[in-house]
């Protein structure tokens, strides 16, 4: 068995977390790089602001983005084996990004220079809001006491009920992602319609419905709560934003109305990286229900 003081989290910058949290809490986080007019930007890299990002988005910069690089899993991983701490990555997932992949890799590589080290990698099938819910619940186990082996059960038999839904506001965004057709996002963008999208069981990206204007849209994304397995239960919401942070605040405060069995909700920025796919003002919510 292992105690509260010999395991990490780690984790991708698709969690969304604020990077206070972050260094708070001691998270080692796996950056993925995104692309500016042939520049690469990261966490590990050269960095420009969250405003500034969108900002250049909104002027029509459409960033590239690149999955984690197994090389800085393995640094990552490797420190950690060093100082002889326990390490639980928990993925973005692997069904929209190489980064999953790579953390296997690296980790399957440490541990054969290091045999004794012990690090779990896992698939979560989530991202954003999703995973930094997980992260979030995580870390308040780690504050109470848990072990390395509670933390890993909890993931695993639980990774299947964290629900991620979202609504962006430039369908054309989705277009360059391969996700609509042009043609229906000239019509959508017309009647100003907002796509409802989630995160499915496999960790893809669906569709689940869309409306029309930008109140429907945050309604929906309240409604989406309610509409869920053991709604009840749930306690903590987080909320992730493009650039749109009044809207994220009406959100939360509608969802803080609305659900009054719900302790936490929090609001934090979209990474440039899942930004650069669902583009400016684009809104996601995590949470732990009973089913995806």
């Amino acid at each position: 068995m292992s105690n509260v003081n010999d395991w990490v989290i780690s984790t991708d910058t698709t969690c969304d977390l604020p990077d206070s949290f972050i260094k708070e809490n001691d998270i080692d986080l796996q950056p993925l790089h995104y692309l500016i007019d042939g520049v690469e930007y990261g966490k590990d890299l050269k960095e420009i602001s969250i405003e500034e990002f969108y900002k250049k988005v909104r002027e029509g910069v459409m960033p590239v983005t690149s999955a984690t690089n197994m090389d800085y899993c393995y640094k990552l991983f490797l420190n950690r084996a060093k100082e002889g701490k326990k390490v639980l990555h928990v993925a973005f997932a692997s069904a929209l990004s190489a980064s999953c992949s790579n953390a296997f890799v690296a980790a399957e590589k440490v541990k054969e220079e290091y045999p004794d080290a012990v690090i779990k990698c896992i698939d979560t099938k989530t991202a954003s809001a999703g995973l930094g819910c997980m992260v979030r619940m995580l870390v308040e186990m780690r504050k109470n006491g848990a072990s390395f082996e509670d933390a890993v059960n909890f993931v695993e038999n639980n990774k299947a009920r964290f629900r991620v839904h979202f609504t962006v506001y430039d369908l054309f965004h989705l277009v360059k992602g391969g996700r609509l057709k042009k043609t229906a996002a000239i019509l959508g963008t017309i009647l100003k319609i907002q796509p409802e999208l989630r995160v499915n069981d496999e960790g893809g990206l669906e569709a689940t419905g869309k409306v029309r204007g930008r109140k429907a849209a945050i309604n929906k994304l309240v409604d989406e709560i309610g509409e869920c397995e053991n709604a009840s239960n749930v306690t903590d919401i987080c909320i992730c934003h493009a650039d749109c942070e009044t809207d994220a605040n009406t959100l939360a405060q509608k969802i803080k109305e609305r659900y009054s069995f719900i302790k936490n909700v929090f609001v934090s920025p979209l990474s440039q990286t899942l930004g650069s796919h669902t583009g400016p003002d684009a809104l996601v919510i995590g949470y732990l229900a009973g089913s995806r």
